[in-house]
């Protein structure tokens, strides 16, 4: 990991539904008229906010998901995982790859599914 790349990094944890379907192992196309079941419940998202909250992460709400911040480090420690950092040149945004699969901590197993890193957008002229 090359922590001069960047000090902060983001990903998204995919919360557990109310339903029980699974956002990352959707088995169908999510959709404005699906998407509730995929929707976590507000006792679900407070339990994962603290959770995360406590563990040193910070936390932005992003609808189904939480956006989480942290060092490279934190990552690392939290979910047990080598972090490989490259900065998108055109982009100058940073992806992140996990060496390995993310494994979710106790203290969260029963409020989130998956923590993934999202690759940065591409912006086309």
């Amino acid at each position: 990991m090359d922590e001069g790349i960047s000090s902060m990094v983001s990903a998204e944890a995919i919360l557990r539904s109310k339903s029980g379907r699974s956002l990352a192992r959707a088995d169908v196309a999510v959709t404005a008229e699906n998407i509730e079941e995929f929707t976590p419940a507000a006792a679900t998202i407070a339990e994962a906010t603290r959770c995360l909250q406590e563990l040193g992460f910070a936390i932005e709400p992003s609808g189904v998901t939480l956006t989480i911040l942290g060092k490279p480090a934190l990552f690392e420690e939290v979910f047990r995982v080598k972090l490989s950092l490259k900065k998108d040149e055109p982009t100058g945004g940073i992806t992140v790859h996990p060496d390995g699969e993310l494994a979710i901590p106790d203290s969260l197993r029963d409020v989130v599914e998956e923590v993934v890193f999202p690759e940065p957008p591409e912006f086309f002229p």
